[in-house]
């Protein structure tokens, strides 16, 4: 019977939210108790299984390897896409680990030509770095919070909020600040940082918002984010690029050339000359460590949106940069109104993407699975990829069993049919 008072109950959580927080919060608590090499070793062969049935994002990440090697043959791409698979995986272990890892640990992240960051953060004025979704940027992360005392980045909300919020208490937890995407303050946030010296990394190798500006990547025109070369105007910062990789015993990356603000041109111009630079220092990169460029989204234009990309010519770089990011003097941020880019006929939408958890679509515009999905899956499966899978699983029930007697090892029966 009804007081008459208003309810004001949250939002109820779907199945599937439920779900896919449930498996990143074990795999966090899970993963972290194996023995390392068995961890790995589990990683390595749900990798293998997901390859198999061409789960997370195969074909567009051969899509992608196949711009950047022409020459493969069929069998070479398949085997390349067979490792970056492992590569991805390693990095989801990593993630699950990472937080349980000493500051010995954290600091066999190696960096080339560190000097040149060095020397931008003595001076004081912060520096940006723009990253690519490469090796595992953790990692680079934790470490360079150890280095230079914390760091503030950028991530995109994710769905579900509480995977979001897990996400955040993770990066957190490593020493980082995390500013929303979507917040109108995201640029004076991030431009009041590097006023105060801090390092603001960026992920800049996929255009989520789809109002990026048009670049040159492996001789097709693709499109990247603007927002380190808009940030590298508005405050002085030095702006840097640097691509990650796996090697063996751990990750490691390369700080390429400072991007200079070119001195002649509009602001258009700047930006396009400036992200064309970011884009040339990816490519350098990429073409030696491909296997580790975990990117199974479209990146290039012609799978972005085929239709368009066909009448192309249309999207100018003023338009871009006018709907992508308006300044004002005061350094905010917002969407410009007006000057909308028409399409007749459109595909359908491509899913929005996060720098953490992201979902793209297929050449056809069909959305792919988030990676948020697929990294349930992968909790779930990587305890039941092999036939070693059930003495790992004995492994995890007793190590909890030994550290929280109330936990009950029924609850750890994994099965990767259960969410197919």
């Amino acid at each position: 019977m009804s007081d008459g008072s208003t309810s004001h109950e949250p939002p109820r959580r779907s199945a599937g939210d439920a779900v896919t927080e449930w498996a990143f919060g074990a795999g966090w608590r899970i993963v972290k108790l194996l023995p390392e090499r068995a961890a790995y070793r589990l990683f390595e062969a749900a990798a293998d299984v997901l390859w198999r049935r061409r789960a997370g994002g195969i074909e567009q990440f051969e899509r992608n390897q196949a711009r950047i090697h022409p020459d493969l043959t069929p069998a070479e791409l398949a085997e390349l896409s067979r490792q970056g698979m492992r590569s991805y995986l390693r990095y989801w272990c990593d993630a699950f680990r990472l937080p349980t890892w000493s500051p010995e640990k954290v600091n066999t992240f190696w960096l080339e030509r560190t000097e040149l960051m060095d020397a931008e953060m003595a001076k004081g004025t912060g520096v940006i770095i723009v990253l690519n979704h490469g090796g595992n940027w953790d990692h680079a992360g934790a470490w360079a919070c150890l280095r230079y005392g914390g760091l503030t980045t950028v991530a995109e909300r994710l769905k579900p909020e509480g995977l979001y919020d897990k996400f955040v208490a993770y990066r957190e937890s490593l020493g980082m600040e995390i500013v929303p995407l979507g917040d109108p303050d995201v640029m004076r946030t991030l431009a009041r940082r590097l006023k105060e010296g801090r390092l603001v990394p960026l992920l800049g190798d996929r255009d989520i918002s789809r109002n990026g500006i048009e670049v040159e990547l492996f001789g097709e025109t693709a499109s990247l984010p603007a927002g380190a070369a808009v940030l590298a105007m508005l405050t002085g910062a030095a702006l840097f690029p640097v691509t990650l990789w796996y090697t063996p015993e751990s990750s490691t990356g390369y700080i390429h050339d400072r991007i200079e603000v070119p001195a002649d041109g509009d602001r258009s111009e700047k930006i396009q000359v400036m992200t064309q630079q970011i884009a040339d220092a990816f490519e350098s990169g990429l073409r030696e460590h491909s296997v580790d460029w975990h990117m199974m989204q479209p990146v290039w234009v012609a799978d972005l949106d085929p239709v368009f990309d066909q009448r192309g010519k249309d999207r100018r770089v003023g338009k871009s940069v006018k709907k992508a990011c308006a300044l004002d003097k005061t350094g905010r941020t917002e969407e410009a109104r007006g000057g909308r880019v028409q399409r007749h006929d459109p595909p359908k939408p491509v899913q929005r993407v996060s720098s953490m958890s992201s979902a793209g679509a297929d050449a056809s515009g069909a959305p792919q699975p988030s990676w948020s999905a697929h990294a349930a899956r992968v909790s779930f499966s990587t305890f039941s990829a092999t036939a070693s899978g059930s003495a790992l699983k004995r492994s995890v029930r007793r190590r909890l069993s030994e550290k929280d007697g109330s936990v009950s090892a029924s609850r750890f029966r994994l099965n990767s049919a259960s969410i197919r």
